[in-house]
Protein backbone atom coordinates (compact mmCIF):
# COMPACT_ATOMS: atom_id res chain seq x y z
CA UNK A 1 0.00 0.00 0.00
CA UNK A 2 1.05 3.57 -0.55
CA UNK A 3 1.73 6.07 2.13
CA UNK A 4 0.16 9.50 2.31
CA UNK A 5 3.21 10.94 4.05
CA UNK A 6 5.33 10.43 0.94
CA UNK A 7 5.55 13.33 -1.43
CA UNK A 8 4.25 11.43 -4.46
CA UNK A 9 1.40 9.13 -3.54
CA UNK A 10 1.16 6.14 -5.87
CA UNK A 11 -2.53 6.23 -6.79
CA UNK A 12 -2.17 3.51 -9.42
CA UNK A 13 -0.60 0.99 -7.02
CA UNK A 14 -3.20 1.77 -4.34
CA UNK A 15 -6.09 1.27 -6.76
CA UNK A 16 -4.58 -1.96 -8.10
CA UNK A 17 -4.17 -3.31 -4.56
CA UNK A 18 -7.76 -2.30 -3.77
CA UNK A 19 -9.03 -4.13 -6.85
CA UNK A 20 -7.07 -7.24 -5.85
CA UNK A 21 -8.62 -7.19 -2.40
CA UNK A 22 -12.13 -6.67 -3.80
CA UNK A 23 -11.63 -9.62 -6.17
CA UNK A 24 -10.44 -11.85 -3.33
CA UNK A 25 -13.31 -10.73 -1.11
CA UNK A 26 -15.94 -11.44 -3.79
CA UNK A 27 -14.45 -14.85 -4.60
CA UNK A 28 -14.39 -15.80 -0.93
CA UNK A 29 -17.91 -14.48 -0.41
CA UNK A 30 -19.19 -16.78 -3.14
CA UNK A 31 -17.56 -19.73 -1.37
CA UNK A 32 -18.84 -18.76 2.12
CA UNK A 33 -22.21 -17.06 1.64
CA UNK A 34 -23.56 -18.25 5.02
CA UNK A 35 -20.76 -16.85 7.19
CA UNK A 36 -21.46 -13.15 7.90
CA UNK A 37 -18.13 -12.65 9.68
CA UNK A 38 -16.02 -13.85 6.79
CA UNK A 39 -13.97 -11.22 5.02
CA UNK A 40 -13.93 -8.51 7.69
CA UNK A 41 -10.14 -8.22 7.30
CA UNK A 42 -10.51 -7.65 3.55
CA UNK A 43 -13.14 -4.99 4.17
CA UNK A 44 -10.89 -3.26 6.72
CA UNK A 45 -7.96 -3.21 4.28
CA UNK A 46 -10.16 -1.90 1.45
CA UNK A 47 -11.50 0.89 3.69
CA UNK A 48 -7.94 1.80 4.76
CA UNK A 49 -6.86 2.15 1.11
CA UNK A 50 -9.95 4.28 0.41
CA UNK A 51 -9.02 6.57 3.32
CA UNK A 52 -5.43 6.87 2.08
CA UNK A 53 -6.59 7.79 -1.43
CA UNK A 54 -9.05 10.40 -0.10
CA UNK A 55 -6.36 11.89 2.16
CA UNK A 56 -3.86 12.06 -0.72
CA UNK A 57 -6.46 13.78 -2.93
CA UNK A 58 -7.24 16.27 -0.15
CA UNK A 59 -3.55 17.08 0.34
CA UNK A 60 -3.06 17.54 -3.39
CA UNK A 61 -6.09 19.84 -3.59
CA UNK A 62 -4.82 21.87 -0.64
CA UNK A 63 -1.50 22.43 -2.40
CA UNK A 64 0.50 20.18 -0.13
CA UNK A 65 1.02 17.53 -2.77
CA UNK A 66 3.26 17.50 -5.81
CA UNK A 67 1.08 19.71 -8.00
CA UNK A 68 3.05 22.89 -8.72
CA UNK A 69 0.00 24.50 -10.29
CA UNK A 70 -1.88 24.23 -6.98
CA UNK A 71 1.10 25.49 -4.96
CA UNK A 72 1.39 28.72 -6.98
CA UNK A 73 -2.34 29.29 -7.50
CA UNK A 74 -2.61 32.08 -4.90
CA UNK A 75 0.38 34.14 -6.05
CA UNK A 76 -0.63 37.74 -6.68
CA UNK A 77 0.62 39.12 -9.98
CA UNK A 78 0.43 42.91 -10.31
CA UNK A 79 -1.27 44.18 -13.44
CA UNK A 80 0.50 47.13 -15.01
CA UNK A 81 -1.67 49.11 -17.42
CA UNK A 82 -0.35 49.61 -20.94
CA UNK A 83 -1.33 53.28 -21.13
CA UNK A 84 0.76 56.03 -19.63
CA UNK A 85 4.02 54.15 -19.97
CA UNK A 86 5.41 56.37 -22.71
CA UNK A 87 7.76 59.07 -21.53
CA UNK A 88 8.44 62.32 -23.29
CA UNK A 89 11.51 61.79 -25.36
CA UNK A 90 13.27 63.86 -27.96
CA UNK A 91 10.82 64.64 -30.73
CA UNK A 92 7.79 62.93 -29.10
CA UNK A 93 4.72 64.71 -27.89
CA UNK A 94 2.75 63.87 -24.76
CA UNK A 95 -0.29 62.79 -26.83
CA UNK A 96 1.52 59.96 -28.61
Amino acid sequence: MGSVSRRNYDFRAARQRREQLVTLYRAGRRLNPDNPEWGWDFVAQIEEIDREIEEAHAKRAAGQGDSLEKQFENVIIPIIPAWGTWSKGAGESADD
